[in-house]
């Protein structure tokens, strides 16, 4: 969300993307697996609300992260139902914007993120074509910093982002 913020509010002059994403509807969607995931988008497509409804039903009773990010995101979208949150989650791209982000990014990601597939990561550092600069850090095991958000040494993290800033504002 910070790069859709950044591409069209250029009072914004740095953006830090924790964990960076290009699609947030496709790291959900990776979550059940291809053949599922395929199902479910022609299911969005042709606003098959109800079928989508039991079938997020049923991912979430089989998988408990899948059940807390719906839980979590119904909750922060203030969506009522599992099709809406999807439909919101397919207009959170950053696809068709990141050429018009001109800021300094920093980009964040985790080696072993169990929600954010990796290669988002990688799209996105790509597709960052006009930024001002862009650094890009990836977080590994071998620091305890490889999960979602960085989960198990924050402090890492934070100084990362401090240093990152700092620096910004001396040049």
């Amino acid at each position: 969300l910070a790069m859709r913020a950044a591409a069209k509010e250029k009072r914004i002059e740095r953006v830090v993307a924790n964990d960076a994403m290009v699609s947030f509807y496709g790291c959900l969607a990776n979550r059940l697996g291809e053949s599922k995931a395929k199902l479910l988008g022609f299911l969005l497509r042709n606003n098959l609300a109800a079928i989508v409804n039991r079938v997020m039903g049923k991912a979430v009773a089989a998988d408990s992260t899948t059940a807390w990010a719906v839980a979590h995101g119904l909750n922060v979208t203030g969506t009522k139902t599992p099709f809406e949150y999807l439909k919101w989650a397919q207009a959170m791209t950053t696809g068709e914007i990141s050429a018009k982000v001109t800021q300094d990014v920093l980009l964040l990601g985790a080696k072993d993120d169990h929600l954010v597939p990796l290669n988002q990561f990688f799209s996105q550092q790509a597709s960052l074509t006009n930024a001002r600069s862009v650094t890009a850090r990836l977080f590994t095991a071998e620091e305890e910093a490889s999960s979602h958000c960085h989960v198990g040494n924050q402090i890492l993290v934070q100084k990362l982002i401090a240093s990152w800033i700092m620096e910004r504002l001396e040049s």
